[in-house]
């Protein structure tokens, strides 16, 4: 993989873990929330129960007072059977008593079956607080699994952040090398360009030299001439280059 592919993998798993981690933060706030409602749903649970076991207290009052009552009709009237059921015969001046007992056991049954309905409501909305109890211990339960997931991953994430940070350590390790090898070859170049550069000078210099000393041999055999009409001069002249004689060679024609 290259450098500049390696970069973008690791900028990639960054981003990679901001999300995850963005993601861990929303999960632990709905497990709070979660926790939250389920203290609060074992609230009203506690509730429930307590209204279940008054409901159970009014149910069992309420047979008391009917068992009192019909041991009291009992002990004051007699019981007559003709086969088709039970007939209460009072006395007469028992029957305005009897008739009152009457009117306030009714009074008090209708009192206990409003209460007696009021506990089988408590007792049905207990019932759908454990259905949808049992619901949120499923949610919850799910969302601690996705955290646990979740920062199973941030933990593989991380080290694979690591790992890609110590490639790119080595990367810019590389890449730092390379850039003090590329300077140091730069600087070596500059001065090979120098030396050629003052090689090229003193090669001009010596050129410039050798052609102003060959003008100058030039001008002195205009000035000569040839030694005779029938002869031409073929060669330096007397003074060479640089003052040395030099040999000349005459033919006729």
């Amino acid at each position: 993989m290259s450098g500049q592919g390696l970069i973008l993998s690791f900028q990639q798993q960054l981003l990679a873990n901001e999300r995850l981690k963005a993601e861990h933060e929303k999960l632990k706030h709905e497990a709070k929330a979660h926790a939250q409602a389920l203290q609060y749903d074992q609230a009203a649970l506690a509730e429930a129960r307590r209204s279940e076991t008054r409901s159970q207290e009014i149910i069992a009052a309420l047979t008391e007072a009917i068992e009192q009552y019909a041991g009291a009709a009992a002990l004051r009237c007699d019981v007559e059977d003709d086969g088709m059921g039970a007939k209460a015969a009072c006395a007469p001046g028992e029957a305005g008593g009897q008739r009152e007992a009457m009117i306030e056991l009714e009074q008090r049954l209708a009192l206990k079956e409003g209460e007696l309905m009021a506990a089988l409501q408590q007792l049905t909305a207990l019932s759908d607080a454990r259905a949808e109890l049992a619901e949120l211990h499923a949610s919850l339960d799910e969302q601690r699994a996705a955290v646990r997931r979740a920062q199973q991953q941030a933990r593989d994430h991380e080290a694979i952040a690591g790992e890609y940070e110590k490639k790119l350590k080595g990367l810019r390790d590389a890449l730092g090398k390379a850039e003090l090898d590329r300077q140091r070859k730069e600087s070596d170049h500059q001065r090979a360009l120098l030396e050629a550069s003052k090689k090229l000078r003193s090669q001009k210099q010596l050129s410039d030299s050798l052609q102003r000393a060959l003008q100058y041999e030039q001008q002195q055999q205009q000035q000569a001439g040839p030694a005779s009409r029938g002869v031409r001069a073929v060669g330096p002249p007397a003074s060479g280059v640089f003052g040395r004689p030099g040999p000349s060679f005459s033919f006729g024609r």
